[in-house]
């Protein structure tokens, strides 16, 4: 593909800032309050960010290389921006063919509106944010005073990272993938979430994390109260605080085996695939070469004709895909380990029949059965029907094909009247 747009989910984790026990909504006294008083607070709000910068500098070890100028902006500005961001770097066209691979492989259930629903998320649980473009933090004036500290260390962790790394060069828009997304955001965000607890446990005098054995604490914090009451699907929240849950897991493992000077080593090979974030000894250990298929791999009887669209899944993407059926939802995690690399493919439309062909790739022929296995009995779960060898009618209108071949599993879907 000469201009590969980034995945949409790619972008929504640019916005949703997790963290600091702040998630769980606070009660409509409490909003109340805070909406009456931000407007007054909007100078003492944004003083309170050129501090954290410096917090953020001393503990992440980086020099501020400038200051960074502040907004305070409620619901409508953050939304309004949310949409803006979206029209301007994921055309219409590109939004509605990864809309329609996550539906084809089921990733994404029919009924959820994959634009609105995650707009509509992602407001709901923002935070406030750094815009790599501007230059500028933005501060969300309803939330709380009594988390705003750790939000904007947070968020300035990442204007420290921009000034140092360049945050546009590291989220390539032009080849990033689902895949490729995740791990890069993984990286970002998890030393931002290291940075952010760090600071806490300084000033509360604990250790830091870098002698942690344990942070399962803190990731609860990382995610409680996201999605609450939301109808966005599990499998979509899963991917959208993995760089925050994942992330801090893999700086952490960063930490302990080097401080964050090894964190900052990083930038200079970023994480390409969600399974070096999951298992980062690989990482470390350069022990792992993911194996993607090239276009002309993908299969479904349309050989020598390119697709429009294409994406990488990856590990965590796959795993998370099995928890749309309540036969397989714990089973996707042991069902992804193994892989090595995988390719998505939306064809154009011919004779009135949509064609989206995947094909995975796994370290050996047993792991390649057991996600075939169990891919199968997905498609069993969502659509009650009972699969078989060749093609398998899925609804009226949509059919799937699951072959294994050696360590390679095809998976082609297709859709009439498309």
């Amino acid at each position: 593909m000469k201009n590969r747009i980034p995945p949409f989910l790619f972008l929504a984790t640019s916005f949703l800032a997790v963290g600091v026990a702040a998630w769980c909504p606070p009660s409509p006294a409490a909003a109340q309050s805070a909406d009456a008083s931000s407007a007054q607070a909007d100078s003492s709000l944004c003083a309170l960010s050129s501090e954290a910068l410096g917090h953020a500098s001393e503990v992440r070890e980086l020099k501020a290389l400038s200051s960074v100028p502040c907004v305070v902006e409620d619901k409508v500005a953050v939304t309004r921006f949310i949409q803006d961001t979206i029209r301007e770097d994921l055309p219409p066209e590109k939004l509605a063919m990864e809309e329609l691979a996550y539906r084809a492989v089921g990733l994404l259930p029919d009924s959820f509106d994959y634009q609105h629903g995650l707009v509509g998320f992602l407001v709901s649980q923002i935070g406030g944010y750094y815009n790599p473009k501007k230059k500028l933090f933005v501060m969300a004036g309803w939330l709380p005073a009594s988390v705003q500290e750790g939000v904007a260390v947070h968020e300035l962790t990442h204007a420290l990272q921009d000034q140092h790394y360049n945050l546009s060069s590291i989220i390539n828009a032009k080849n990033a993938t689902t895949d490729s997304g995740l791990a890069a955001s993984a990286l970002i965000e998890g030393d931002a979430s290291a940075v952010m607890f760090d600071y806490q446990r300084r000033a509360q005098g604990q250790a830091v994390l870098q002698s942690a054995r344990s942070i399962e604490t803190m990731l609860l914090l990382q995610v409680v109260g996201i999605g609450l009451g939301s109808e966005v699907p599990e499998s979509l929240k899963s991917l959208l605080v993995f760089p925050y849950t994942s992330g801090l897991r893999f700086v952490h493992e960063m930490l302990k085996e080097g401080g964050y000077k090894l964190v900052h080593q990083a930038y200079s090979r970023v994480p390409s695939t969600t399974r070096e974030i999951l298992h980062p000894e690989q990482y470390l250990k350069r022990s792992f070469s993911p194996q993607i298929p090239a276009n002309s791999e993908l299969r479904g009887g349309l050989e020598g004709v390119a697709p429009e669209y294409t994406d990488v899944l990856g590990e965590f993407g796959i795993s998370v895909l099995f928890r749309g059926a309540l036969t397989t939802r714990d089973r996707g995690v042991s069902a992804a380990v193994g892989w090595v690399g995988d390719k998505l493919g939306v064809f154009p439309v011919r004779d009135g029949v949509r064609t989206v062909s995947w094909l995975t790739r796994w370290e050996s022929e047993g792991d390649a059965t057991e996600f075939a296995s169990l891919y199968r009995q997905f498609l069993e779960g969502v659509y009650s029907v009972r699969t078989r060898t060749g093609a398998v009618a899925l609804s009226t209108t949509r059919s799937a094909t699951v072959t294994q071949t050696g360590r390679e599993v095809s998976i082609v879907v297709q859709e009439r009247g498309a």
